[in-house]
């Protein structure tokens, strides 16, 4: 659980250099209080009562309408914006630290397996995934 909550932090410091008003920070998941059916919440500060069961990045909703694929859908993006979308991620990448052993955990394989590893934690935990719509 270090782990995920240090890279976690490492996670928000480096998209900040990208969308720094957007990665507001790391959050605790705790088991709800006085609850006994096995359900999480987000401690509301790092230092609330509980032991955490997950960390997690916490950011900014983005409103749907500022979204890459509707912006690109309603032809609201110019070549200008495009070209200057990857002038700013050619330099992040450019600048970005690497090595064999970091690339591997892009890889669709290890991609695959923490996701599914993911999935038996909270079905152990007895938890259920519900996504937003």
């Amino acid at each position: 659980m270090n782990l995920r909550k240090k890279y976690c932090y490492k996670e928000v410091e480096q998209n900040r250099r990208l969308c720094k008003d957007m990665y507001l920070g790391v959050s605790r998941i705790v088991p709800l209080r006085g609850e006994n059916n096995n359900r999480i919440a987000i401690a509301k500060s790092l230092t609330e009562e509980g032991k955490a069961v997950e960390y997690a990045v916490k950011m900014k909703r983005i409103s749907p309408e500022y979204r890459m694929d509707r912006l690109l859908a309603d032809h609201k993006v110019s070549d200008a914006n495009i070209r200057k979308i990857v002038s700013i991620l050619i330099k992040f990448h450019s600048t970005a630290l690497t090595n064999t052993a970091m690339q591997r955990y892009g890889q669709l394989k290890f991609l695959k397996s923490k996701i599914k590893e993911n999935f038996r934690t909270m079905s152990r935990l007895g938890c259920q995934v519900s996504y937003a719509r």
